[in-house]
């Protein structure tokens, strides 16, 4: 068990360090369903901010001009099959990365290796996973050594370079030919205990309610490290 690297595209991007610290940042409501359910939720691909995930680049890999848009029918088809759930590699916390993502909510802070084995799932149905890399896809190429069986990944692993802030971590997975193919999202089971160092309390919440977040974690079988933003107190709200 555990995400899967086995795949050609996913071999070439796993970090140096395996321990490196990654982070998810939640709303409340986000961070409730993780807990209640003990599972990643996976956003359909095409349902994402960025139009051009998943979009192939303007050029091949042997640098030839592609023979399509960026926004070609194929692409289109991969965006309808592909599923990713998005962490941030990054040894500290990001006060963007709370403001787009969790406001008032709390991040998880995990690591590369745990976010990895912190997968349930039978080997067949596990996602694979990697660091996103960041391209321009007007000027750049996305590698495709391996033909069709990889460019998929390959497309899913290469973002514009506008987002590289995000410093992405991606989970990625297929449901061609799967019943549940068309829908919005998926979710895939986790071993809360493996995948959470601690669960840090957004540095834009009262007292309050960073008290009622820490009962509320408390409530739950797992005994999971609570605690409030380092970024509390430095903040004017």
């Amino acid at each position: 068990m555990g995400a899967k690297i086995d795949h050609p595209t996913f071999k070439e991007l796993q970090p140096i360090n395996p321990d490196k610290v990654v982070w998810k940042y939640f709303t409340l409501d986000k961070f409730m369903d993780l807990l209640f359910r003990s599972s990643l939720y996976f956003t359909r691909a095409d349902l994402l901010e960025d139009k051009l995930e998943g979009a192939s680049s303007k050029y091949l890999s042997d640098g030839r001009l592609a023979n399509q848009t960026l926004e070609s029918k194929s692409d289109v088809q991969d965006q309808k099959i592909a599923y990713v759930n998005c962490w941030h590699g990054n040894e500290y916390e990001d006060i963007a990365m709370w403001k787009i993502y969790g406001d008032r909510g709390v991040a998880v802070q995990s690591t590369y290796s745990r976010l990895k084995e912190s997968i349930t799932v039978t080997e067949k149905k596990s996602p694979y996973i990697g660091e996103v890399q960041y391209i321009d896809h007007t000027h750049d190429c996305i590698p495709n050594q391996y033909g069709a069986w990889s460019i998929i990944f390959d497309k899913f692993m290469h973002k514009s370079r506008c987002y590289a802030f995000e410093k992405e971590v991606r989970l990625v997975t297929t449901v061609f030919g799967s019943a549940q193919y068309g829908t919005n999202g998926l979710h895939i089971s986790i071993n809360l205990n493996k995948l959470i160092l601690k669960v840090i309390i957004s540095p834009f919440l009262m007292d309050w309610q960073y008290k009622n977040i820490v009962k509320f974690v408390g409530n739950f079988n797992c005994k999971l490290a609570c605690c409030r933003s380092d970024l509390h107190g430095f903040l004017n709200i």
